[in-house]
């Protein structure tokens, strides 16, 4: 019952909802004083992504997308000098949005069901055995890895193409230097966004 929009995958799509919210909880935070209409425009499509992006059932993009929310908004907040009751303001009501849906939704509700009482029987939904190949790909060639798309024939043996885990399947393909390099860039891009939103 996940839901994959116009994509072909829940994970795709949930990907493509959460580079949405960044964008709008940035402009957000960027729209002058005088611009209230469209201020409640990103307000409402911000509420209407978080609740699409809660339908595909993504438990680790909905959690960065929060935490990503709140720190932008402490950033803002702390560059602007707002006083700290209105950042208490706005969290509380995205606390309170989140746990709206999550309390009277179906999607919410399997949500739940997933992170607290690990409805599917496996909180990894069974990607452990293919973690445990990866690493122990990563501990026989450590330094250079074993080649890039070299995962999909790994993991054939449990039906899978891909690593689901971008740091395992790094250190496997890629090495401890190829990760360095990945890590490295991913870095640049985190602070580069931090000195663009302050």
């Amino acid at each position: 019952n996940a839901y994959a929009g116009i994509t072909g995958q829940t994970g795709s799509n949930s990907f493509f909802i959460s580079i949405f919210i960044g964008i709008a909880v940035c402009k957000l935070v960027l729209l002058p004083k005088k611009q209230q209409f469209s201020r409640y425009i990103l307000i409402f499509l911000s509420g209407l992504a978080i609740l699409a992006l809660v339908a595909t059932q993504k438990r680790g993009p909905l959690l960065f997308c929060l935490v990503s929310i709140l720190g932008v908004l402490y950033i803002w907040f702390a560059k602007t000098n707002k006083k700290i009751i209105r950042f208490i303001g706005l969290v509380t009501m995205l606390c309170f949005v989140v746990v709206f849906i999550f309390m009277f939704t179906d999607y919410g509700q399997i949500l739940i069901n997933r992170f607290l009482f690990r409805g599917y029987g496996d909180i990894s939904t069974g990607r452990i055995p293919m973690y445990i190949l990866m690493w122990d790909g990563f501990i026989k060639k450590p330094i250079l890895g074993n080649g890039l798309a070299s995962t999909n024939t790994l993991l054939e043996s449990l039906g899978q193409t891909v690593g689901h885990n971008v740091y395992f399947q790094s250190l496997y393909e890629i090495g401890l230097i190829g990760t360095l390099c990945l890590l490295f860039f991913m870095y640049k891009s985190l602070k580069q966004t931090i000195r663009m939103i302050k």
